[in-house]
C-alpha cells in the first residue's frame, strides 16, 4: 500500500495534471486583476470629466452663420391669405481662424487632466445673400430681422465679450443661437441696420475668441474656404477629425498645425433654408493628450498571463525532472501567485510612476522573490541561476511585446514556436510509455 501510494505521489501524468490545474485556478485571480484595472480606468475617466466639468468641456466651434428671415404669403383651401416665415442661412465666402492654445494641467486625487485657454483670431467675408437659388418661395425678406450666430459648445468657456466688427460696425453677441436651431448651443445678434443689402458687395467680418476649454478643440468648416492655424507648448497632440492638418510641426515645446478645408470636402451646402443634418460631422481639431496608456499596458500584459504561468510552471516541472528534485503542488501554487502579483504591482506603481519604471521594478520585485524561494527550497545555485534566467527571459519578452503593439501578433507566434521548439529538443529522448515505471 506504502509503495503504491509513493508511486502515485510521485507520477509524472498526476503532476501535469495537477500543474494544469493550477493554471486555471491562478487565472481567477489575474482575472479579478483586469476587473480592476478597468475599475482604475474608470475612475481616472471619471476624475477627468469632473476637471472637464468644472472648467469647461471640449470646444467646437462653428461659425459664424448669416441667418435671415423670409415671410411667405400662402392661401389656404378657402383660399385665404396665410402668412409662414422660414429662415434662410448663408455660411461665408472665406474663414480664416488662428490662435495659440496655452495648456495647464489640473489634477483630481492622482488623476490628471490637460485644460486650456484658447486666443482665437476670426476673419473672413460674407458675399451678398443669394436667395434665388434657395428658391424659398415669393415672399418679403425681413432684412431687419436677420441674425449673425456663432456655434460655441460650452459657453462657461468664453472669457471675454465677443464683439464682431461687420466692415465698419460693430455688434455685441449675446447667449442663445436665435433663429439657427442647428447649432448645438452659442451666441448671436441681431443685424445693424442696412447691412447685406447691397447684392454687389462682400461683407467682412472679424472677432476675438478667448476661450477656456478641456483636451480638445474643434471647428465647424462653415467656410467656403476654411484655414484653421493651431500653436501651442503641449507636446502630446492628437489631432482627429474628418480633416486631419495640411501641415502639422510636432516638437519637443509643442506644436504647429495648419489646415485647409474646400466646401466640396463636406457635406453640407453654402446656404439652405431647411438645416443639414450633419452640420458636426465634418469637424476638425486636435486633441490635447496626457500620455496615460499604463491601463491598457497593463491590461494587455494580463492577457498574456495564461502563457506566462504555463511557460513558468514548464520551466520547474522541466527543472523537477531533469534534476531529480522533487516539487510540491503547493510550491508551484506560491510560485504561481507570485507571477499574479506581478501584475498587480504594475497596476499600482505605474498609477504613481513612469510605465517603463513601474514595468523593472515589478519585475524585478516578484524574479528575486521568486528566485530567493527556489533557492531556499532546493538550495542548489545552477538551478537558481537557470530559473532566474528564465524569468528575466519572460519578462524582456513581455515588455518586448508590450512596445511592439503592431508586431505583437507576429512576436509572440514566434515566441511560441521557439518555446515549442525547446521542449521537442528536450524531450525528443524521453519514453513517455516507461517514465513512471523508471521512476
Amino acid at each position: 500500500m506504502t509503495e503504491l501510494n509513493l508511486s502515485t505521489r510521485t507520477s509524472v501524468t498526476l503532476k501535469v495534471v495537477a500543474v494544469g490545474l493550477l493554471v486555471v485556478v491562478l487565472l481567477i485571480p489575474a482575472g479579478l486583476i483586469m476587473v480592476l484595472v478597468r475599475e482604475r480606468e474608470g475612475r481616472r475617466n471619471q476624475a477627468v470629466a469632473e476637471i472637464s466639468e468644472s472648467w469647461a468641456r471640449p470646444q467646437a466651434i462653428s461659425g459664424p452663420v448669416l441667418v435671415i428671415p423670409v415671410r411667405l404669403a400662402e392661401k389656404d383651401n378657402k383660399g385665404k391669405k396665410l402668412y409662414r416665415t422660414v429662415y434662410a442661412s448663408f455660411l461665408p465666402e472665406d474663414l480664416e481662424v488662428s490662435g495659440r492654445i496655452d495648456t495647464e494641467t489640473r489634477y483630481r486625487g492622482i488623476y490628471k487632466a490637460a485644460v486650456y485657454t484658447a486666443k482665437l483670431t476670426v476673419k473672413g467675408e460674407f458675399a451678398s445673400p443669394d436667395f434665388d437659388r434657395l428658391s424659398p418661395g415669393t415672399g418679403e425678406i425681413l432684412w431687419d430681422q436677420g441674425i449673425l450666430s456663432l456655434g460655441i459648445s460650452d459657453l462657461r468657456g468664453v472669457k471675454d465679450i465677443i464683439t464682431v466688427n461687420l466692415d465698419d460696425q460693430r455688434i455685441l453677441l449675446d447667449p442663445g443661437t436665435g433663429a439657427a436651431t442647428y447649432l448645438d448651443s452659442g451666441v448671436s445678434a441681431r443685424l445693424p441696420k442696412g447691412s447685406f443689402r447691397n447684392p454687389t458687395k462682400a461683407t467682412h467680418f472679424s472677432f476675438v475668441l478667448s476661450l477656456k476649454g478641456s483636451q480638445g478643440l474643434y471647428f465647424v468648416p462653415v467656410g467656403k474656404t476654411t484655414r484653421v492655424s493651431l500653436s501651442s507648448p503641449w507636446n502630446a497632440p492628437s489631432f482627429r477629425g474628418a480633416f486631419l492638418p495640411d501641415s502639422r510641426n510636432v516638437r519637443p515645446d509643442g506644436f504647429d498645425s495648419n489646415w485647409k478645408v474646400l466646401h466640396i470636402n463636406r457635406n453640407f451646402p453654402q446656404a439652405w433654408v431647411k438645416a443639414p443634418n450633419d452640420l458636426y460631422a465634418s469637424n476638425f481639431g486636435v486633441d490635447l493628450l496626457i500620455r496615460v496608456d499604463h491601463y491598457s499596458s497593463t491590461e494587455r500584459a494580463i492577457k498574456y498571463a495564461i502563457l506566462y504561468i504555463f511557460l513558468t510552471f514548464l520551466a520547474f516541472f522541466f527543472v523537477e525532472f531533469f534534476g531529480k528534485k522533487q516539487l510540491h503542488p503547493i510550491q508551484y501554487l506560491l510560485v504561481g501567485s507570485g507571477i499574479v502579483l506581478f501584475y498587480l504591482l504594475l497596476l499600482s506603481l505605474s498609477e504613481h510612476l513612469a510605465f517603463n519604471t513601474a514595468y523593472l521594478l515589478a519585475s524585478l520585485g516578484v524574479a528575486g522573490v521568486i528566485s530567493g524561494y527556489v533557492q531556499g527550497a532546493l538550495e542548489h545555485l545552477g538551478i537558481t541561476a537557470v530559473i532566474t534566467a528564465i524569468l528575466a527571459i519572460l519578462y524582456g519578452f513581455l515588455y518586448t511585446l508590450l512596445q511592439l503593439e503592431d508586431y505583437s501578433l507576429l512576436l509572440g507566434s514566434l515566441g511560441l514556436l521557439l518555446a515549442l521548439a525547446i521542449v521537442m529538443y528536450l524531450t525528443r529522448k524521453i519514453d513517455w510509455y516507461n517514465i513512471e515505471r523508471k521512476s
